[in-house]
């Protein structure tokens, strides 16, 4: 008879049980030890010759107490949970079997974890050992990874792809601000990784030049701005250090950078030695590119010193021979020859101050002999060089007819006159009799470097005279 569902086993009903005096009879004995032997065979046998035909349940345990477990030691074994699959040693749980994760506790902390499709080492973990005795060491005080040897293939990292397509193998360090397994973002000035070379001092490894990637904002899907830093210490003995280097053992036939106390960058695309003239070198706010022995082209930000020029043309390194400037507080640019200032274009591409430069200006005037009233128009200038060319047209009140007067108008690019004979120029009537009346001349005026203007007045009253001067800029 089959067992009930708590795995009961009782005699087949009908024939049994017998009673006292019964005799042995087929009809019911058989039957009765064919069943038992069913049942007998349906079970495990000490001598491991019967085994399971189905599922095999066993009770879930714990931790301590599991539900498989060893007569020799009763609290180590597998045990079960609502989330969790555990294989304990003497009580504590050694490997703990999940979903999607797998976690090996060795010394009842967690040391390392298979989550998905990656393995994690956890903080604590000191090494990983080979047979041989080399140690790949994973830690918080060392290096995450260490491979150690003494030959030349006994230190090395290979990391290679056999494929098609145009991808490499990629090297890949990753930074989170979260948590263990927590994705939460990086933020400014964040290290996402870095690659340290090292040396040996005599006594142990010292960090020597490194290449370093840092975040710049805090990263989103769309916005991971970032740049890379190269490091390189600095020698008590040398005052520059190679941060990048490039060319083969022998010569240098690219070039290299180099950083020293001085502030001083220098790149060098040469076949000598280091200490030779550099290429390009910024040095503060100043960059030169040079040849072997002179600057060439000069580079310098500072605006506040009359000869400091955005780019200088040289032949030597000095920027007072030629150059180009810009000035970011004007907008203006300024080019420049043996040391002076020969032409300056504005944002809309005119030439103003100093060299060429044209449009009008509205001078003031000033009353002298014989004038009482002085108005005047917008004048048109035109500069090229140092020579100044005026005309237009101003009115003047005169107090008495047919009198010497002079009057006195200022400038439109200042200057400081010697002598009267630096600028010269006509005075013409033109109202109210553009025919009949008297023509004038301008000087320079020495004591407020004006333009001096003088007339016989033809009238009392108000005349009209078109003016035309030139004048020297000293």
């Amino acid at each position: 008879m089959p067992r009930d569902v708590s795995g009961n086993y009782t005699l087949p009903a009908g024939i049994n049980p017998v009673v006292a005096n019964t005799l042995i009879d087929v009809d019911w004995a058989n039957p009765t030890l064919a069943d038992i032997a069913l049942q007998l065979n349906n079970v495990f046998t000490r001598d491991g010759l019967l085994g399971p035909l189905a599922q095999f349940k066993i009770i879930d345990g714990t931790e301590t107490f599991p539900g498989i477990a060893f007569a020799s030691q009763i609290n180590t074994g597998i045990f079960k949970t609502a989330t969790l699959m555990g294989f304990s040693f003497e009580g504590d749980s050694k490997i703990d079997i999940k979903a999607a994760q797998t976690d090996f506790n060795p010394d009842g902390t967690t040391r390392l974890s298979l989550i998905n499709d990656k393995a994690w080492f956890t903080s604590g973990v000191n090494g990983i050992f080979s047979t041989d005795g080399t140690i790949y060491t994973v830690g918080t005080t060392e290096p995450l990874v260490q491979i150690n040897g003494a030959g030349n293939d006994g230190a090395s990292l290979l990391i290679s792809r056999w494929n098609t397509d145009t991808g490499g193998p990629i090297l890949a360090l990753a930074k989170s601000k979260g948590t263990f397994g927590v994705y939460t973002a990086v933020i400014t000035d964040d290290t996402l990784g870095q690659i340290i070379f090292s040396g040996t001092d005599g006594d142990t490894l010292e960090s020597g030049p490194s290449i370093r990637g840092r975040a710049l904002s805090t990263w989103s899907n769309t916005d991971r701005f970032s740049r890379i830093d190269l490091y390189a210490i600095p020698s008590a003995s040398i005052t520059s250090a190679i941060v990048a280097y490039f060319g083969t053992a022998t010569a240098f036939v690219e070039g290299l950078l180099g950083l020293n106390t001085t502030a001083e960058v220098r790149f060098q695309a040469r076949k000598d030695s280091p200490a030779a003239s550099p290429v390009w070198q910024a040095s503060n706010d100043t960059a030169v590119f040079q040849g072997t022995t002179t600057s060439l082209i000069q580079n310098h930000v500072g605006t506040t010193v009359a000869s400091t020029l955005g780019y200088d043309f040289s032949v030597a390194s000095t920027r007072a021979v030629g150059g180009i400037r810009y000035t970011p507080s004007t907008n203006l640019m300024t080019f420049r020859t043996n040391s002076a200032n020969q032409a300056t274009l504005d944002a809309n591409g005119n030439f103003v101050a100093n060299n060429v430069v044209g449009g009008t200006y509205t001078p003031s005037g000033f009353t002298g002999t014989n004038v009482t009233a002085v108005t005047i128009s917008d004048l048109a200038y035109m500069r090229v060089g140092n020579t100044v060319t005026v005309s237009g047209r101003t009115t003047v009140t005169f107090t008495a007819s047919a009198t010497r007067s002079s009057w006195t108008l200022s400038l439109p690019v200042a200057t400081t006159f010697t002598t009267n004979a630096q600028l010269g120029g006509t005075l013409a009537p033109q109202a109210p009799s553009a025919t009949a009346g008297n023509a004038g001349y301008c000087i320079g005026e020495t004591t407020n470097h004006r333009v001096t203007c003088s007339v016989v007045s033809e009238q009392t009253g108000s005349t009209q005279y078109a003016i035309h001067f030139t004048y020297q800029v000293l």
